[in-house]
């Protein structure tokens, strides 16, 4: 899901999915509406078409149906006329020579005794046949009776038209005609000259009584149920009737005696043929217009995205304090003004930070002066009170060797332009100082030097040593001490590439809370001038000056490390990078 969400929330997808998937979106909801458009009106004129069919069918059918009452009527009017024995009405009989129409293929008069009279026949009494006709005609209270359809032995299928005949005097009898139902159809069927449209004439039972199929007989077989459940049941005029295989549009009409229904069907592939054929195109057209538009899409996606992703990549950069990289486009739009824009931010970002380092390594520098001019004094300050006490001692005669190591020192701290030096010159340096402090302090201290030569050559800031060891001196070691002090000066050059420098003293020692105050910024420091029996442990300024120098220079990582145990002494770690200084460059920083 996250490799989803990023996709997501970039512009680039966003926009392909923009221009690609909502114009395709458009086109094929617009295509369907037409698609679906185009169908309702296929099917409109499909179903209008077959309405004229059923009209002019209709219309036929009752022309047939008023011939054949016409035809009826004639006869009717001249049997009516005058009274008829049966010899006479087998006269009548023989001169009706032609069919009073053309669809009928017999016609026949049956009279109450039950004989049957037809043209050029003699006279027979009625079959099972004639009785049904008979008796059916007299109960119905219709002028046109229907009969049938049955099968007619050389003439195929077959219906009977009757009538029933009365006259003033009584019931003459029942005319009946055989209507050809092939001459029937030959006469429907010949308006139809669709080849996809088919039409049934089916009469009270649904028994076809004229077929003009134009489908296969399996399909017909198929519809068959689908359709008589239809005519049955539902009273809707238009029909969409599906099977298993297809579907058709079917419309019925109720014509002739009321009881004969008409129907045309036909299957909606046929008249839907062409837009079929029309969605297949317009399929194939859809596939190369959405191809299309993913092209288009994914090139404006990669237009539009890759200079985003250039001002991404660029922001990255600066994420991981790499400001010298630009964006160089080679383009004229709004994402030009943007970059131009971007490229002079960060050169104004660049010249800010060159001009924060300048101000910050000048202040260090001014920081590291300071330090170095709070040494100074405070050193001085340590050195007369010796004087002083030399001068208590009555001990004037070492006074010029002091003053002379003292001039020497001096020399080695005062120069202000050279603040690095090498080992070898602070231990010189140290030197002066404690055959400075050993004629003070005869007798009740000893420095012993551990560092090896070939770390002489490695860099040290300027007073380094003199600090520790003048509290080594002053706050470390007992004047009431059985045997002299011990302060042992040492180094050695640690794996990691930095340099270690130890002061240890075998003094008094310092509890735990004040070695922790020792380079506490907030630590007050103790006041060298007071007499010495009234010092315990270290002064602090000393210490915290050489610590803070050393953090100014090189990182929070290097400085001072004080482990002190009451009673036992103390010692001072010195923790720098090392770096080896070449003949010629002992000041450079």
């Amino acid at each position: 899901m996250s490799r989803i969400s990023l996709l997501w929330n970039q512009i680039g997808f966003k926009i392909f999915v923009a221009s690609s998937l909502i114009p395709f979106a458009v086109v094929f909801v617009l295509g369907s509406i037409a698609y679906s458009y185009s169908i309702q009106t296929l099917t409109n004129n499909e179903h209008d078409k077959i309405n004229a069919l059923v009209s002019r069918t209709d219309e036929l059918i009752n022309d047939s149906i008023l011939q054949w009452r016409y035809a009826f009527s004639n006869m009717s009017y001249e049997l009516t006329s005058d009274d008829f024995s049966p010899d006479a009405l087998q006269t009548w009989a023989d001169q009706q020579v032609y069919p009073p129409h053309s669809q009928w293929a017999a016609w026949y008069l049956l009279t109450p005794d039950g004989m049957k009279y037809a043209t050029q026949q003699r006279p027979e009494e009625w079959s099972a046949h004639h009785r049904s006709v008979y008796n059916e005609t007299v109960d119905s209270a219709r002028d046109l009776v229907p009969t049938g359809p049955y099968m007619k032995a050389q003439r195929g299928a077959t219906m009977t038209i009757s009538t029933s005949i009365v006259s003033t005097t009584g019931r003459i009898g029942v005319l009946a005609a055989e209507l050809d139902l092939a001459r029937l159809a030959d006469e429907l069927t010949k308006w139809n000259r669709d080849p996809d449209i088919s039409m049934l004439l089916l009469n009270r039972e649904l028994v076809p009584l004229v077929s003009q199929l134009k489908l296969h007989q399996q399909a017909y077989n198929s519809l068959r149920p689908e359709l008589n459940e239809w005519l049955r049941s539902r009273p809707t005029a238009s029909e969409t009737i599906a099977t298993e295989d297809s579907r058709y549009l079917a419309v019925k009409s109720a014509v002739g005696f009321q009881d004969w229904t008409l129907v045309y069907f036909t299957e909606e592939q046929h008249f839907l043929a062409k837009i079929r054929a029309l969605q297949q195109g317009t399929l194939l057209f859809t596939l190369v217009f959405a191809l299309v538009m993913l092209l288009y899409s994914y090139q404006l996606a990669r237009y539009i995205n890759k200079p985003i992703r250039m001002l991404v990549r660029q922001t990255q950069h600066i994420q991981r304090g790499n400001l010298q990289a630009r964006v160089r486009l080679q383009r004229r739009d709004e994402f030009h003004t943007l970059n131009e824009a971007f490229n002079r931010m960060l050169d104004r970002i660049e010249a800010l930070i060159e001009e924060k380092t300048r101000i910050e390594v000048q202040k260090k520098h001014f920081q590291l002066k300071a330090l170095q001019y709070q040494i100074n004094p405070h050193f001085l300050f340590n050195t007369l009170n010796s004087i002083t006490s030399l001068l208590d001692l009555k001990r004037t005669e070492q006074i010029p060797v002091v003053i002379t190591s003292l001039v020497r020192l001096f020399q080695h701290t005062l120069n202000k332009d050279k603040e690095w030096t090498t080992i070898a010159q602070e231990l010189a340096a140290l030197q002066q100082y404690v055959e400075l402090q050993s004629i003070r302090y005869s007798g009740i201290f000893r420095v012993q030097y551990m560092i090896p030569q070939e770390l002489y050559r490695y860099r040290i800031l300027r007073m380094t040593l003199q600090p520790i060891v003048e509290n080594a001196i002053f706050h470390g070691i007992q004047e009431d001490q059985a045997e002299p002090g011990l302060i042992t000066v040492g180094g050695t050059l640690l794996e990691d590439g930095s340099l270690l420098l130890y002061v240890e003293d075998n003094g008094c020692g310092m509890p735990p809370e004040a070695v922790d105050k020792l380079l506490s910024p907030q630590d007050s420091p103790s006041q060298a001038s007071e007499p010495r029996k009234r010092l315990s442990g270290f002064n602090s300024i000393g210490l915290r000056n050489v610590h803070e120098r050393l953090q100014l220079h090189d990182g929070a990582a290097f400085g001072l490390r004080i482990r002190s145990e009451l009673g036992k002494g103390t010692r001072v770690d010195i923790r720098y990078p090392a770096i080896f200084i070449e003949v010629g460059e002992e000041h450079t920083p």
